[in-house]
């Protein structure tokens, strides 16, 4: 499937990444999680998960990325992932925060697959990763294991670590933009951007292998913002009490 133009595709994006999903019937969820950020040389984690600010051209967000299963018996042993698809996008809002998605890696206990490769899905300057859309799996961030993955035995979703990759933020930063960075699974379905794929998933003991579009979703997006402008109250505060000190200084000085 081909868009013809720029403000298609960006709608394209824009539905997939910002519409709230119905993940009510999805057997394996991707979720992405910003866990921490490096200026320089000094790395520090990140709070929220879902939220993150960048004050610093250059800056590093580096993510993880969890498959969600369901886990409805309450038994972990025999909910597992063998392997399945993924690519990464980054929808920019308004006031476009342009950066880059890289250093995609596979978590180690899946030894074989690929790592993907940097594409630009969105027509912009910014790459992101995985080539979306029609039947083949190139670029694509596929973790693939010669044995299902599993976690041990709990109550709620059972998690398996997929893999990390990161966001590096452009050396000028604009006041008040914004990107969405969210996983855009690949699976068997017509639908916009998702061609053929194949996949293996194991939820409560029953296996899952190229069935439909709702067993495999992306989770809620990352948004990274710049630099935000004070609204005029608080610049107007701010500015008040700072020639409040001035005045007071200046009378000590007197």
């Amino acid at each position: 499937m081909k868009y013809q133009t720029i403000a298609a595709l960006s709608s394209a994006l824009t539905t997939l990444c910002v519409a709230v999903q119905d993940v009510s019937a999805a057997i394996v969820t991707i979720d992405v999680r910003a866990v921490s950020m490096t200026v320089g040389n000094i790395t520090t984690p990140i709070a929220d998960r879902k939220n993150v600010t960048v004050n610093d051209g250059g800056s590093i967000v580096n993510f993880q990325v969890v498959g969600q299963i369901v886990n409805g018996d309450n038994n972990r042993t025999n909910d597992s992932i063998t392997g399945l698809g993924t690519a990464f996008i980054s929808n920019e809002g308004p006031t476009a925060l342009l950066g880059n998605i890289g250093l995609v890696q596979k978590d180690s206990a899946f030894t074989l697959g690929s790592n993907g490769t940097s594409f630009n899905l969105d027509l912009n300057t910014d790459l992101e990763w995985g080539r979306i859309g029609g039947g083949s799996t190139t670029g694509l961030f596929i973790p693939l294991g010669t044995a299902p993955i599993s976690s041990s035995v709990g109550t709620g979703i059972t998690e398996v670590v997929l893999g990390t990759f990161s966001w590096t933020a452009p050396s000028i930063l604009i006041l008040n933009s914004t990107t969405l960075i969210n996983s855009l699974p690949w699976v068997a379905s017509s639908g916009v951007f998702k061609g053929g794929g194949s996949y293996t998933i194991r939820s409560d003991g029953v296996s899952y292998s190229n069935r439909n579009s709702t067993d495999l979703v992306a989770g809620t997006g990352v948004l990274i913002s710049g630099p935000v402008i004070p609204e005029p109250a608080t610049l107007a505060l701010a500015t008040v009490l700072s020639i409040g000190l001035l005045s007071r200084r200046r009378r000590r000085v007197g």
